[in-house]
């Protein structure tokens, strides 16, 4: 008896594990809520994005972005606890060494275009191609990275339409995309339909026995 439920256990907690891109919670801002997402291993980093599509020049998304923490209200999901970076909120880091082109993964929105996202290089992309996971805002357009490239006077952008990274001066309005560092704890809360499952089962496994 104690083995098979101990089985049944196993089987349960194995069976609700978190998907590397977790919706853990909304933040309020100006009127309306928009979902954080965890991205638990972003290039051997724990992040977190905030689901909000802001336009501008690049100058005036990173100053967007840094004073973004006193704007929000956070209500995080009922199971986790973050504990933030003492960084701010910023644009997305264009990572090490960068290069313009498809396939560029070493860049935090590269990474989540194709590890997280599984979207295709040279592809068109439509809005709800890449808003099928967690997210609910991101727009088939251009999105700002978080710092001058280091030719310049370029800055650093990813097309989300089709995957492809590039450079260009910081005068257009494209996209701001927030990401911040933190750690998240899980401690899963149960969907009651898996909790009357779960009951199912222990009631199966202790008729069996009696029956034994």
């Amino acid at each position: 008896m104690k083995q098979l439920v101990l089985i049944f256990l196993s089987l349960f907690v194995f069976g609700t594990a978190n998907a590397t891109l977790t919706k853990i919670g909304t933040a309020a801002y100006q009127g309306a809520d928009y979902n954080l997402i965890w991205d638990d291993n972003n290039n051997g980093n724990s992040v977190v994005w905030l689901d909000y599509s802001h336009s501008g020049r690049w100058a005036t998304q990173t100053s967007w972005a840094i004073g973004l923490d006193s704007s929000l209200s956070y209500n995080i999901d009922a199971g986790y606890n973050i504990t933030w970076s003492n960084a701010a909120w910023r644009l997305p880091s264009v990572g090490v060494n960068p290069q313009n082109g498809l396939n560029q993964t070493t860049s935090e929105m590269g990474h989540l275009f194709y590890d997280e996202l599984k979207l295709d290089a040279n592809v068109v992309i439509t809005d709800t191609e890449l808003n099928k996971k967690s997210f609910d805002k991101l727009k088939a357009s251009l999105y700002w990275y978080d710092k001058d490239w280091v030719h310049d006077p370029f800055t650093q952008y990813f097309n989300m339409s089709y995957g492809y990274q590039g450079s260009t001066n910081g005068d257009f309005n494209f996209y701001g995309l927030a990401i911040r560092s933190g750690e998240v704890s899980v401690n899963p809360v149960p969907e009651p339909s898996t909790i009357f499952l779960f009951g199912i089962g222990l009631i199966a496994i202790v008729r069996f026995s009696r029956e034994r």
